[in-house]
């Protein structure tokens, strides 16, 4: 069963007859050798890679990582739940010390991410899920890394132009050329280095983002701390 679409890929549900368990794959939705099929494998691969390296009960377990018929998949735990917008959704004025209970869980994963050496980037409440059990997991990784401290660029190379930010209707950011922004909002881009982001490019969600994340300056955890503050306001 098809449980959701994403910026980069499909989540099913499936079940494992081996273990007798239910799981929840998710697939990129471009074939390799397709435009940009490069790119979501190698996010799909980088966001399995990433939650294979925490163990904390409070982010989802990746089971398993390999490709079907030319497609990159990802299979974790499935997760009998709701989304944390969800939840906040169905009940809009919710006592204190619920959503606090709730927070601290997601923060509690959020900090064992962070220990493992990685930002998260993207922590928002549709990045969240609240389990049948009240079990609070973080999750989709898909574009998590290590701290950046900022590189210059190599030799030959010019900085990338300063992009205009713009969010879709799923919540992800795109990125598109301008003639004219605003250079104290947008500063100028750091080439990144992990080889998945254009350069010059943002990645993340516009309302939840910190400032240096939407300036494309050095991140570590602080960022997400801001994205987690934005989220319980």
């Amino acid at each position: 069963d098809r449980l959701g679409v994403g910026g980069m890929g499909i989540v099913y549900s499936a079940w494992d007859p081996k273990l007798d368990r239910r799981l929840a794959i998710k697939l990129v939705r471009v074939q390799i050798g397709a435009s940009g099929a490069t790119r979501g494998r190698n996010r799909l691969m980088r966001e399995a890679q990433a939650l294979a390296r925490v163990r904390h009960p409070n982010v989802i377990t990746v089971h398993d990582v390999g490709t079907h018929e030319g497609r990159v998949f990802v299979a974790m735990e499935f997760i009998e739940g709701v989304t944390l917008l969800q939840w906040l959704e169905q009940t809009p004025e919710r006592p204190f010390r619920q959503l606090l209970d709730v927070f601290l869980q997601a923060g509690r994963g959020l900090a064992a991410a962070h220990r493992a050496g990685l930002v998260h980037r993207d922590f928002k409440p549709e990045n969240v899920m609240i389990a049948s059990d009240g079990r609070v997991l973080v999750l989709d990784f898909g574009i998590a890394r290590g701290p950046t401290t900022g590189v210059e660029d190599p030799p030959g190379l010019q900085p990338a132009p300063v992009t205009k930010v713009e969010e879709s209707d799923d919540g992800e950011v795109a990125n598109e050329v301008a003639d004219e922004v605003d250079e104290a909002e947008f500063a100028p881009s750091e080439r990144v280095q992990d080889g998945m982001t254009r350069p010059g490019a943002i990645v993340g969600t516009l309302s939840y983002m910190s400032p240096e994340q939407r300036r494309r300056r050095p991140l570590d955890s602080r960022s997400d701390q801001f994205s987690y503050c934005v989220a319980l306001w």
